[in-house]
């Protein structure tokens, strides 16, 4: 014998008053119902319930005076949510019919005592549907209800916990969320709408592209007659939909809308539909998009007061201006959202590759769409014009920040990448590059792939150091061929001269043909000490921003990497902190060493940037500590087979390539033997020195000429770098400017610093050079 659980009507109403108060706490209109019906706070059916206060105090007054208690969901707009009703087997083949071909995600849905309920968002587009429950009929005379909560009456859907329905297992909303409807299936309610008007009235219907295309493959095939299958009249009907540039899913349902009222001899799958689709774009006896007119105005028929001879309304054409969002909308939806920009350059990328709008920029906007459909412009002050539109294109089309040809690992957002990544590959084509260059060691050679890795790296802007390319051996090793085959594998590179005024490098950075550039080198510098602030400062600056040409201000993300080549590196700190150097060696090369490299990074560029690709991705070998290029060490470095080996001489080759180290100790020597022959112990003392005696034992120590306070400057700079271990800037001025020079050994906390250095070169001065 077994005993059947019930539930009595007060559990009953507690779980609705818990479901209901859970709805209403995200937002969700909740109503009281008794039974099916909305009710109003005694448990009576509610005139105008769906303009009723959603409140937690009404709902609870509903449920407790309702005899059959339920809570209810409005659909539509107001809680963006429709619901797919089946109540048998007729209903479930007439949805399998409006979901055919379509990727059906997962959303909330549950049963009840006559069949099943899917919940979907709301799409505005549904709006001209217009009912609050919409029927929508197959060819096979089946139909499907979906509320959609429009029109003049509302509609809502009774929703567990109520009797008789529960969510199915695992898609209750608490377990996932309420999906769109597939695109497909939007356009088959919209091609239906279509369908069923009577006549087409001044509406967003009646210029719909998929109304217009219907219209036009109902006149084409007027005088057309059936073979044994329909496959001519199939044919001509997708051939309206390329001419209208119909997407795959707008195709097929306008076709089946189509279908709907002059059915074909056979029964079409929507696979078959879409070949012929394809077929007739790829035929060329037609083209896509050439029957779209792009236009500043609509057309719309209305009625005149005036009858004709059988009694029937009398109608005219008359012409409505558009509005500006409405001619972007078609622009966008005829041209795949094009065209995009970079700052407020447009630009566009098709099979005719890519393309700037930077000079005439109005002239080229139109232009570019008359090649591919009809462009119709009204003049006159009610109409946007040319020059509006194409501003307001500048000004709002899609975004990014700069334009690469190749990938970046991983990649950054808000660049336009051309294309698709390659397929991550083995290593041997990039191993068989490296091996033809000749670097000095192992860890040359690893510092050379950290190089091509670098260029390809997706790190953050101002992140990269520059690659210092050298030589032992002098001339004509190859110094400059390494940075060039780098920039050869990414699309070319960016030649700039040393020196060069850092404004107009900035322009150059900024044209469209640099900015798909990511490798700058400055080739061949002769120079015996490279100190440069704005290249330094260029190297680590997170944007490059300039004047930009025909465009005003301008500006690109520094994802730059940049190559420099010489012979006996001698760079200011600034700069060889900013570098890592490699260094390569002399080697019998053959005649076509060069075309043979340039040969294969040209065929085998794709698999070269798979292996560099995935050697990014390798698993890191972690570093014991970092430098100042710690997100570059992190991701790049530790790549390599010794990245530890690979940091160590990187920053012993900074170190030897500093000159300004060398300065200090040829200062500080100098100052040393001045003290000395003065009679101050250099090791022990303290001393301050007036800045103009620092200024004159500078020049004699570094045979140089300049100013007082430029070598001062200098001085105190080089001190707070640590490079002067024992001068440094006097922070008192009691003495006027000096700086104080303090012996390795002496006693700062029991000795003054010595104030008699003036005295003692005026004793001397006879004899001493300093006089």
């Amino acid at each position: 014998m077994s005993t059947e659980v019930t539930t009595t009507t007060d559990e009953l109403i507690e779980q609705l008053l818990e479901a209901g108060i859970n709805g209403i706490g995200k937002g969700l209109p909740i109503v009281p119902c008794n039974r099916k019906v909305p009710c109003d706070d005694r448990g009576l059916p509610a005139d105008d319930w769906q303009n009723l206060p959603i409140s937690i105090e009404r709902l609870e007054a509903g449920l407790r005076g309702a005899d059959d208690p339920a809570i209810g969901l409005i659909m539509g707009p107001r809680s963006g949510i429709i619901d797919s009703e089946t109540d048998g087997p007729d209903e479930e083949e007439a949805e399998a019919h409006l979901f055919r071909g379509c990727h059906t995600p997962i959303t909330a849905a549950y049963k009840s005592p006559r069949g099943g309920h899917t919940l979907w968002k709301y799409d505005p587009r549904l709006e001209v549907l217009g009912k609050a429950s919409y029927t929508y009929k197959a060819p096979n005379g089946k139909h499907v209800t979906i509320r959609l909560g429009l029109g003049a009456k509302a509609s809502q859907s009774i929703i567990p916990p109520s009797a008789g329905r529960e969510w199915l297992p695992g898609v209750s909303p608490d377990e996932c969320d309420i999906q769109p409807l597939p695109e497909l299936v939007i356009q088959r309610l919209l091609a239906a709408v279509a369908k069923e008007s009577k006549r087409q009235t001044a509406d967003t219907t009646s210029n719909d592209i998929n109304s217009v295309c219907l219209r036009a493959m109902q006149s084409s095939t007027k005088s057309i007659e059936d073979g044994n299958d329909g496959s001519k009249r199939l044919y001509i009907v997708a051939c309206r939909a390329v001419e209208y540039d119909l997407s795959d899913s707008e195709a097929v349902a306008t076709i089946r809308a189509y279908e709907a009222e002059k059915p074909f001899p056979r029964s079409w799958s929507d696979g078959e539909v879409l070949q012929r689709v394809r077929d007739a774009d790829a035929d060329k006896k037609v083209f896509r998009g050439s029957a779209v007119i792009i236009r500043n105005y609509d057309e719309i028929e209305v009625e005149i007061d005036d009858d004709d001879e059988d009694g029937k309304k009398k109608t005219k054409t008359v012409l409505v201006p558009k509005s500006m969002t409405d001619i972007i909308a078609d622009i966008y939806r005829h041209r795949g959202n094009w065209p995009r920009r970079v700052d407020n350059s447009l630009f566009v990328d098709d099979e005719h590759g890519l393309s700037w709008f930077d000079r005439r920029t109005t002239p080229a906007v139109f232009g570019w769409m008359r090649r591919n459909h009809s462009v119709d412009w009204k003049k006159g002050g009610k109409y946007v014009t040319q020059p509006e539109l194409t501003a307001e294109i500048e000004r709002t089309a899609t975004k990014y920040e700069a334009i690469e040809l190749f990938p970046h690992e991983p990649p950054i957002h808000g660049i336009y990448y051309r294309g698709t990544p390659p397929k991550l590959g083995d290593g041997s084509h990039l191993k068989w590059l490296l091996d033809r260059f000749r670097p000095e060691t192992t860890i040359d050679y690893d510092l050379i792939k950290a190089a091509f890795m670098t260029a390809m790296w997706g790190g953050p802007a101002g992140c990269r150091p520059a690659f210092v390319i050298t030589s032992d051996w002098g001339r004509g090793v190859g110094k400059s061929t390494v940075a060039q085959l780098i920039g050869q594998l990414f699309g070319g590179h960016i030649d700039v001269s040393a020196g060069e005024d850092i404004s107009k490098l900035k322009t150059r950075f900024l044209t469209p043909e640099a900015r798909t550039k990511r490798i700058a080198q400055i080739d061949n510098i002769k120079t015996m000490k490279l100190s440069w602030a704005e290249l330094e400062s260029l190297i680590t600056a997170t944007t490059i921003s300039g004047h930009q040409l025909y465009v005003g201000e301008g500006q690109r993300p520094n994802v730059l990497t940049w190559f420099l080549t010489l012979n006996g590196v001698s760079l200011a700190t600034d700069m060889a902190q900013r570098s890592v150097i490699i260094k390569v060696v002399k080697g019998e090369n053959s005649g076509t060493w060069l075309e043979e490299t340039r040969t294969y990074i040209d065929k085998h560029r794709d698999k070269i940037i798979g292996d560099i690709i995935a050697a990014l991705r390798d698993e890191p070998f972690p570093l014991a500590e970092y430098s100042r290029w710690a997100t570059w060490e992190e991701h790049v470095l530790t790549r390599l087979p010794e990245p530890g080996d690979a940091q160590r001489v990187i920053l012993e080759r900074q170190g030897e390539a500093n000159c300004e180290m060398d300065e200090a100790e040829i200062v500080e020597g100098y100052f040393a033997d001045q003290l000395d022959r003065l009679g101050y112990g250099p090791d022990s003392a303290q001393v301050r020195i007036p800045v103009a005696i620092v200024a004159r034992w500078y020049c004699k120590a570094t045979n140089e000429r300049a100013k007082t306070p430029q070598i001062s400057k200098h001085l105190t700079q080089m001190a707070r770098e640590g490079q002067l271990k024992c001068l440094s800037p006097d922070p008192s001025r009691s003495y006027g400017r000096c700086f104080v020079w303090t012996g390795h050994s002496a006693d700062v906390l029991n000795h003054p610093i010595c104030n008699d250095l003036q005295s003692r070169l005026n004793v001397v001065g006879a004899d001493g050079e300093d006089a």
